[in-house]
């Protein structure tokens, strides 16, 4: 089922929310960010921003890119010095310890440092944890230790909007190839990192020839080189809409897939969201038929196999027949 707006988060809540975060990042936010963020509609949006106006007279410039509407705070000379509360703190440790295994040693080292740093400004003068509570399971994952250059020079590029000569290896590569990107976001997926990005010609211009947007893993590259050419965002882009809407990461035609779960695999789907108008049935045998939007028609494969004899699937057809396909190469693979 779609996640309904949340009705417990207060009004006043959402108006702390909203100014805490333009007024420290410094950053424009849209409308949409803004209503992804707190959960709520586009004019509840509108209303929080002007009563942020109307009744503490702070300035929040507004700009219109697209279609889109982005709000922004000037940034200040002076910002004032707020404490920490042991919660906050417990939870940015809780982060930083999920995320260790893609940080790699250098970042996990300064986000360490920066943790330290703030245990001063603890409004009890108190820690509230050890800092031993939380972890992370790393079998499996990418040491990405020696990509620290690479992450730093893409996190640059897509901050200042310059274009990036790169020396990158596709999976399907035999060499490795240069040519220049637009990148655009650094997003995690499955423990590990990617970057979205938009073919361009050294000066910024998006290859017209292209009517995708490349998704690259950072482990493949072998070099990325920040040039000082700019670039503008292309015009409406959504990251949410893009990559979270749909089951997923790779983007093809999107397509409908209804499929049947048995045993604890019903009640794991029946846990977590696949895509954003995805339907739940639960069956009186005790199984789940969950119904949802794909654009990986490999991705769906691998994951429905993932649940070997507790999953089926439904519709369409030729999904259904790509997957017995797979079942029959695979057995083949020990006979």
């Amino acid at each position: 089922m779609p996640r309904k707006n949340n009705p417990d988060s207060r009004y006043g809540e959402k108006i702390i929310t909203v100014f805490a975060d333009l007024f420290f990042s410094g950053r424009s936010r849209s409308m949409t960010e803004l209503a992804r963020m707190l959960d709520c509609s586009k004019p509840t949006v509108r209303r929080i921003v002007d009563d942020i106006f109307m009744s503490h007279s702070i300035r929040i410039d507004e700009e219109k890119v697209g279609k889109q509407l982005y709000f922004r705070i000037p940034k200040v000379k002076r910002y004032p010095i707020l404490p920490l509360s042991t919660n906050e703190i417990a939870i940015l440790e809780m982060c930083q310890a999920f995320t260790r295994h893609l940080l790699g040693d250098k970042q996990f080292g300064e986000a360490t440092r920066a943790m330290q740093k703030n245990y001063g400004l603890l409004s009890d003068g108190e820690l509230g944890t050890t800092g031993n509570e939380f972890g992370c399971i790393s079998p499996g994952t990418i040491d990405y230790t020696s990509y620290q250059e690479i992450l730093q020079n893409l996190i640059t590029a897509i901050s200042s909007k310059r274009v990036c000569r790169v020396t990158y290896q596709a999976l399907y590569a035999d060499k490795a190839r240069s040519f220049h990107i637009l990148p655009l976001k650094i997003f995690s997926h499955k423990d590990s990192i990617y970057v979205h990005t938009q073919r361009s010609n050294p000066q910024g211009e998006p290859n017209k020839k292209d009517d995708y947007f490349p998704l690259l893993s950072v482990h493949r590259f072998k070099s990325v080189e920040v040039l000082e050419n700019t670039f503008e965002l292309p015009k409406n882009y959504d990251f949410e809409a893009f990559f979270n809407k749909t089951f997923g990461v790779m983007k093809g035609e999107t397509f409908l897939v209804k499929a049947q779960f048995f045993d604890l695999a019903a009640t794991y789907v029946c846990e977590r969201n696949w895509s954003a108008n995805q339907k739940i049935e639960k069956q009186e045998d005790g199984s789940t038929i969950l119904e949802f939007e794909a654009s990986s028609e490999y991705e769906v494969i691998a994951w429905t196999l993932s649940f070997r004899e507790n999953a089926k699937i439904l519709e369409p057809d030729w999904l259904k027949e790509k997957v017995v396909k797979s079942l029959r190469d695979m057995l083949g693979n020990y006979q």
